[in-house]
């Protein structure tokens, strides 16, 4: 076949357009008109509360940060917490009042706030010194009682900030686990389908948990209660935490 009976050349397939098919604007949820459209309908369906209805949530609201607070504080861990970022914030010349929840709200003077905070934290330092020279000895339960109500009286007297309380409470969370993990370690070498059957396997298995024991009492110490205390102490805590943020967002919601 010569060229000139040939036909003409077929371009290469890759350089022709494709057909697409373009993305009408009503099938994305999100495209202008339509995203207003759907978030005014939403909020026309849902009810605001009534002024009784909101007192009364602000109310519950409140009792569950206090909850919250005062799980927290009373875990003497935090008291420790606390002391350490005040230390941190002073010895970098900053403003330890941001420690404060009244900091910045305009009740009182930032200066006075930040006085409140230093006297308060210093007292709470005190008492936790008088603390660790009491762990580990004998009678002392109610002195140690006695210290933690003042520790928890001068951390709410210093109005510490919801936000660094927040920032704190995974590290008690994180604790707890870790002494869950001990407790578990513990749980399994006693198992009986895990009993050694040699005297030396007895032997190994004494030392293995007698350094058990002595994670599990340095991280007690750590935190300031026994195991059990703390994972009665985190339950209510998480409960009020859970219900804290509960109302937050009902009141969110219908505001």
């Amino acid at each position: 076949m010569t060229d000139e009976t040939r036909g003409p050349e077929r371009l290469s397939t890759d350089l022709e357009p494709r057909s697409t098919t373009p993305t009408r604007p009503n099938e994305n949820p999100f495209h202008g008109h339509d995203a207003l459209a759907s978030y005014l309908g939403d909020i026309r369906a849902m009810r605001t509360f009534t002024r009784a209805e909101e007192v009364q949530l602000a109310t519950e609201l409140a009792d569950a940060t206090a909850a919250f607070r005062e799980g927290l504080l009373s875990i003497p861990f935090t008291a420790r917490e606390l002391v350490r970022r005040w230390r941190a914030l002073a010895e970098r010349n900053r403003v330890t009042g941001k420690l404060s929840e009244s900091f910045g709200s305009g009740s009182l003077d930032n200066a006075e706030v930040s006085e409140r905070v230093d006297a308060k934290l210093a007292s709470v330092e005190r008492a936790l010194r008088r603390r660790e020279r009491l762990e580990g000895q004998r009678g002392v339960t109610a002195e140690l009682e006695r210290l933690d109500r003042r520790t928890v009286r001068l951390l709410g007297e210093a109005d510490i900030a919801l936000r660094v309380l927040e920032e704190i409470r995974p590290s008690v969370l994180a604790r707890l686990a870790a002494l869950d993990r001990i407790e578990d370690e513990r749980e399994e070498l006693r198992s009986p389908r895990r009993q050694p059957r040699s005297e030396s396997g007895h032997t190994k298995r004494r030392a293995e948990l007698r350094e058990l024991s002595r994670r599990r009492r340095k991280l007690e110490l750590k935190v300031g209660l026994p195991h059990a205390r703390l994972t009665r102490s985190a339950a209510g805590l998480e409960d009020a935490w859970q219900q804290l943020h509960a109302f937050k967002n009902r009141f969110i919601d219908h505001n």
